[in-house]
């Protein structure tokens, strides 16, 4: 990880994905005021200014990839809002989260997404919001929505009280592949079990602190999470050894997928190997110290492998099984 400082912004890229020259995710801190942000990279192009008004949404749930929010019907509040913008285009198509922090200062500032955006009406090509502004006492919010491969978005953080300058302000921009084990999409890590005495899944979604039960699976099977559709959303999954089967849950859509790949001594070792955005099947073969690879980006009909290690070595994806 390298950190790049600057007068007025933090920049932390990570690993490669979504946008160019970005990846996973992308940490952006600066401060609301006249002079404009230095634009990161991965974003084309930021704006500075200030809106006559607002939107505002007392109550509810933020927008997200399976939840899309309607075009707030609540009056605006008006005055005079400082604001920033960053606009962004996927590489890929997918669902981004955006998560937004409490950074200190006297005011709040909330984050919104539009296909473009009009400070004279901020209605306008509206996309999602968090619903809740970002203050020392309510200090994380997330929106999430599915972005198309090519097209630009923009990203507008405003403060949330009118004629205030200079309050700081904390986000990031996730890409379309599900951080380990984000049930819920909301770019955090979920708790979550899986129980094979009853084939249940318990998982403690971080978005709303509940627990969901999902039945998926056979006493025997391994778990294998990922997201094997790229919705941004982990799917629950297994490994059934002695079978050499592959199941998972799309969802997106709640499609059940199946596939016979591999043998009862073969370690599962999802992930995306093809670039797509997508997970893929794969395995290690201890036997022969292969992996094999069933792509994602042809609907899970071709595979390839390769030699990697050496007898008794363990395959560093599949750790955690």
């Amino acid at each position: 990880m390298t950190i790049l400082s600057f007068s007025r912004i933090i920049l932390l890229a990570l690993g490669i994905g979504l946008f160019p020259g970005l990846a996973l995710a992308h940490h952006i801190s600066s401060t609301l005021d006249a002079a404009a942000p230095i634009i990161p990279d991965g974003v084309t192009s930021v704006t500075t200014g200030t809106m006559p008004a607002r939107l505002y949404r007392p109550g509810g749930t933020p927008g997200t990839c399976d939840t899309p929010k309607a075009v707030p019907i609540d009056p605006n509040m008006t005055g005079t809002f400082r604001y920033d913008t960053y606009t962004i285009t996927p590489t890929v198509s997918g669902c981004v989260t955006v998560s937004s922090h409490y950074y200190g200062g006297t005011g709040v500032f909330q984050v919104t997404a539009y296909s473009s955006f009009d400070p004279a009406n901020p209605k306008a090509n509206f996309i999602a919001d968090s619903y809740l502004s970002i203050t020392e006492s309510n200090k994380r919010q997330f929106i999430s929505f599915m972005a198309t491969a090519g097209t630009p978005y923009t990203l507008v953080v405003w403060n949330a009280f009118t004629g205030i300058e200079g309050q700081p302000y904390v986000f990031e921009i996730c890409d379309s592949l599900a951080r380990p084990g984000d049930f819920d999409g909301d770019g955090y890590t979920d708790t979550a079990v899986f129980r094979p005495s009853t084939g249940d899944w318990y998982i403690l979604q971080s978005s709303t602190n509940t627990t969901v039960i999902d039945h998926f699976g056979l006493n025997g099977d391994i778990p294998i999470d990922a997201d094997y559709d790229g919705d941004g959303l982990t799917d629950v999954a297994i490994f059934r050894p002695s079978a050499g089967q592959w199941w998972f849950k799309r969802s997106s859509n709640g499609a059940v997928f199946g596939a016979i790949f591999g043998l009862s001594t073969d370690k599962p070792t999802p992930g995306d190997y093809d670039k797509d955005g997508i997970a893929d099947i794969a395995f290690f073969r201890p036997s022969n110290s292969y992996w094999y690879v069933l792509r994602s980006g042809d609907n899970f009909t071709s595979y390839y492998g390769y030699p990697y290690g050496t007898t008794g070595d363990i395959p560093v994806a599949s750790e955690r099984k």
